[in-house]
This record gives C-alpha cells, sequence and structure tokens, in this order.
C-alpha cells in the first residue's frame, strides 16, 4: 500500500495520473496578455501581472509588463479611462523605481486628463492623477489638481455625478492627510444628494456616499446617510422603483462591511420583486437584485 501511494504521488508530480495540471508560468501569461485585443482590457491584465511578478521578487519582468501596461493604455482611445490607466501605471512604476517611466506615464496621464471636456470626467481622472502624484511625493502638485477640479465640479457639475466626483475627490484628500478638505467636500456632496429629486437616485447617491464617509473613519455621519438613504428608497411608490433601489442599498452596504443590513435589504428587495406586475420589469429587477447579492 505504501508504494502504491508514493507511485501515485509520483505520478501527480510527474504531470501523470490525472493530477492537477501545473498554472501557467509567468511567461506564458504574458504571451497571453498580448494576445488581448482590447487595449484597456490588456493594460490591466499587464498591471495585474507586474504587480504579481513583484511579489515573486521578479523585479525585471515586473517592469516589462508595466511597461506593456504603459503602452496599452495609451492605445485606449477614451480619455478619461487613457488617464486613469496611465496614472495606475505610474503608480506601479515607482514600485520598480523607474523614475523616468512613472514621469513618462504622468506626463502621458495629464495630455489624456487636458483632452476631457466633461468637468465631471475630468474630475474624476484628476483624482486618479493626483493620487499618484502623492504616492510620488509631489504633495504640492497633488493638492493644487485636486483644488482645480473641485472648483471646476463646483461651477459646472450638478445631481448625482457631480456628488459622486466631490466624493472621490474628497477620498483623494484624505489619502495626502488634507482631513479638513475631505470632510468639507464630502459635505458639498451629500448637499447636491439630499437635492436630487428623484427618491432612487437620492437613496442610491446617499448610500455610496455614506461609504465614502466610512472610509473617512466617520461612522456616525455614515450611518446618518444610511438612514437617510433607507428613508428615501421606503417613500417611492411603486414595487419597482423599491426593488432597484434596495438593491442599490445592498451594494452599499455590503461595500461598508455590513452584510447582514445588506442581506435584509436583499430580502426587502425579493419580496418587493415578487409584487411587479409586469413580467419583463419584473424579470430585470430580479436580475439586478441577483447581481447585487453577487457583489458584481
Amino acid at each position: 500500500m505504501l508504494f502504491l501511494n508514493l507511485l501515485a504521488w509520483l505520478s501527480v508530480a510527474a504531470g501523470c495520473g490525472g493530477g492537477t495540471p501545473a498554472p501557467p508560468s509567468f511567461a506564458e501569461q504574458l504571451a497571453a496578455a498580448a494576445q488581448i485585443a482590447n487595449p484597456e482590457a490588456r493594460a490591466r491584465r499587464y498591471l495585474q501581472l507586474g504587480l504579481k511578478l513583484l511579489s515573486a521578487r521578479d523585479e525585471a519582468r515586473a517592469q516589462e509588463a508595466f511597461r506593456s501596461a504603459a503602452a496599452s493604455a495609451q492605445a485606449v482611445a477614451e480619455p478619461a479611462t487613457r488617464c486613469e490607466l496611465l496614472a495606475l501605471t505610474a503608480k506601479a512604476q515607482l514600485q520598480v523605481n523607474n523614475m523616468t517611466g512613472v514621469r513618462q506615464a504622468l506626463d502621458q496621464a495629464r495630455a489624456a486628463r487636458d483632452s476631457i471636456s466633461d468637468s465631471i470626467e475630468q474630475a474624476t481622472a484628476t483624482a486618479t492623477l493626483a493620487s499618484a502624484l502623492g504616492r510620488l511625493g509631489d504633495r504640492a502638485a497633488a493638492l493644487a489638481l485636486l483644488d482645480d477640479a473641485c472648483g471646476r465640479v463646483r461651477s459646472g457639475g450638478e445631481g448625482e455625478s457631480a456628488a459622486a466626483a466631490l466624493a472621490t475627490l474628497a477620498l483623494r484628500y484624505h489619502e495626502l492627510s488634507q482631513s479638513a478638505a475631505a470632510r468639507d467636500t464630502l459635505a458639498e456632496a451629500v448637499s447636491l444628494a439630499r437635492a436630487l429629486p428623484s427618491a432612487r437616485a437620492r437613496g442610491r447617491s446617499l448610500a455610496r456616499l455614506a461609504v465614502s464617509y466610512g472610509k473617512l473613519e466617520l461612522a456616525r455621519d455614515a450611518e446618518t446617510l444610511f438612514s437617510e438613504a433607507e428613508q428615501a428608497i421606503e417613500s417611492i411608490s411603486e414595487p419597482e422603483g423599491r426593488a432597484f433601489g434596495l438593491a442599490e442599498l445592498a451594494e452599499a452596504l455590503r461595500s461598508a462591511k455590513q452584510p447582514a443590513r445588506a442581506a435584509e435589504a436583499l430580502s426587502q428587495a425579493r419580496r418587493q420583486a415578487e409584487q411587479i406586475k409586469a413580467p419583463d420589469v419584473r424579470r430585470q429587477a430580479e436580475a439586478r437584485i441577483e447581481q447585487a447579492a453577487r457583489g458584481k
């Protein structure tokens, strides 16, 4: 019996006997990444592999992956996404001390950001760029970017998208240890969210802002906003609106590490979905609820 067990072990070790095949090598994974047609997906895959290679202490191939990520990011047509990817690439290259690559990626990210005409999209892209500059140690430049982006949102943005952009900028202020600016910016976002005429949009925006307050370690403010979000959703008269609103609330609660409350919101959402009379709308609501349940 001992001999048979040893033989089985040797067979598996040699790749025989139905054992689990060895995972692809990093070289194979890099080669596979090069075949990804979509430049955004290709850039994200290269970034992922580069970080894995760093963990494996293979700095040379990590640098190769990050260079490929930068090249792929440059091929992305949409400027906001291109800016985000290039800023992420700059932060990644900083980890391998490739300062030439860092500066080149940041310059390209700035150019991409400057080509964005929409003030809200530009603010979101600016937040990512400022985060990269902060990681590089250029706090003054990062703060100047954030101040400029906030001004653009105030002058040209409104509604839910403006609230979301301000929340993103607030978190970047927090990264740079600017607590007062982070709180003030997030308070502006809350004012915009509270003014939304749609109860569902108001509930969704307030719930997401509650998550942002949690990241700033302001638990009491976060709980206040979650309560307001719940009240907004409860005020929706039709079951389909409540079902979708509760699914969105559940996603925010999950992000805030409140699984029990998220599960309760999903249960309520399912009960509301059962009351929807139109079959196609009911199916859409059920699909949205299950998406929230999966955390995707």
